[in-house]
């Protein structure tokens, strides 16, 4: 039920601890648990069209309020859009990189910029990133952004990952959260 051996392999690999470990019956399960431990009536959760579904499909789900801003024209997501979208009512923001099911990548100076944009606006009281990773392995490393540095100087995120994709084990069900 601990899942200790595993979580240690994680662990070590990630160079964090074991609490920093969360697994999930794939990383579906990690997005409903934090809808429902952070998404009140009150509150939202914000990303972009044209993303994963999961997001939708949890938070409606769960009676609460889902909002959107719309693609680019290249179909990536407008980061701006996302920072000016924000407001104190919103609690997650979902961030799929890549994005599935565009395939476009944020490069880390991207990424940088909308994280401190995204903390400049909302001050002492950011939401929670959550960094949807599924297809992290699948990004050439000189172009993928080194999420785990902003792991560790932003704790109000959380990285999703799976073994599902690029070690085809989608049978297994099995997701991890990397988080504080």
């Amino acid at each position: 039920a601990g899942q200790y051996d595993l979580k240690h392999a994680l662990a070590t690999r990630h160079r964090l601890t074991t609490d920093e470990i969360l697994l999930g019956n794939g990383s579906s399960e990690l997005i409903d648990l934090l809808v429902r431990t952070f998404v009140g009536p009150d509150s939202h959760v914000l990303t972009s069209e044209g993303t994963f579904i999961a997001y939708k499909m949890s938070t409606e789900a769960l009676g609460r309020d889902y909002r959107t801003v719309p693609l680019t024209a290249d179909l990536g997501h407008d980061l701006d859009a996302l920072v000016e979208a924000l407001t104190t009512e919103t609690k997650l923001v979902f961030v799929a990189n890549p994005n599935n099911p565009t395939g476009t990548l944020l490069d880390a100076d991207a990424l940088t910029r909308f994280v401190t944009a995204m903390d400049a606006k909302m001050g002492a009281n950011p939401p929670l990133l959550v960094l949807d990773e599924a297809y992290y392995e699948f990004i050439d490393p000189a172009l993928a952004p080194d999420t785990l540095t902003l792991l560790a100087n932003r704790p109000r995120t959380v990285l999703l990952r799976t073994f599902s994709k690029a070690y085809g084990l989608a049978g297994i069900r099995c997701g991890y959260a990397l988080t504080s």
